[in-house]
């Protein structure tokens, strides 16, 4: 798939393609049409085949060519959310999930050529997201976009010591990415560094929005619904 160009046909498509199956998965859930369990079962192998066989079909380069970009990570804390119903994994996945990869599909930083094998594990992610959050009767708890954040912030953290002390550049802490992405409006190195931080803050809080009056009254349901589902 060459040549495409951001919001052409194309892409377009895998737009709608993505926001409807969160969509429609979403309403099943809900309606308890499918399976939870085995739903469940379906994302979680869906996301760790995408893991792998981008493992496969790339390698693992060292430094550069490592699973440890935050929709790598993200991927994985969806796969344990899917197993395990962890009120922490799934405040992280929707937090950073939905960010991170709405934000990677909207604006793929692949230059011309975006495989489909990219919107694909980036769409997974998305339905993934969506199916564990607004597909629960219960909502998100009180301080998720803070616990989100924190642990993020930590992984930058973390990343920024890799990318210094092996050269790497993951998160883009050291450099903007080639193609033409959002950095390029952020200001140079390092302010853009500070100005992601804070855009990524405030995708948060839009995220949190939808759950801003409902987490209060179904706070305590959270645990029990959780448990009522595995």
């Amino acid at each position: 798939m060459t040549g495409q160009v951001i919001f052409g046909p194309v892409h377009i498509a895998w737009l709608l393609g993505i926001a409807v199956a969160a969509a429609w998965l979403t309403h099943l859930w809900r309606r308890n049409r499918v399976p939870r369990q085995a739903l469940r079962a379906v994302l979680g192998c869906l996301l760790a085949g995408s893991e792998l066989q981008r493992y496969f079909h790339d390698g693992l380069p060292w430094p550069s060519g490592l699973p440890l970009q935050p929709c790598n990570v993200t991927a994985w804390v969806a796969v344990a959310a899917c197993i395990t119903l962890s009120p922490l994994a799934i405040e992280y996945v929707y937090f950073v999930g939905l960010a991170g990869a709405g934000m990677a599909v909207i604006t793929p930083d692949m230059g011309a050529d975006w495989p489909a094998r990219f919107f694909i594990s980036h769409g997974v992610l998305i339905v993934t997201a969506c199916v564990l959050t607004f597909g629960n009767p219960a909502p998100l708890r009180q301080g998720a976009v803070w616990r989100a954040y924190g642990l993020l912030v930590a992984g930058a953290g973390v990343m920024g010591i890799f990318d210094w002390a092996f050269g790497a550049n993951y998160l883009y802490l050291r450099g903007k990415p080639a193609n033409v992405s959002l950095y390029d409006w952020m200001g140079p190195w390092p302010v853009y560094i500070v100005s992601a931080a804070l855009f990524a803050l405030s995708l948060f809080w839009l995220l949190w929005l939808p759950w801003r009056y409902s987490s209060g009254r179904h706070s305590t349901q959270h645990a029990f619904m959780r448990q009522a589902e595995i």
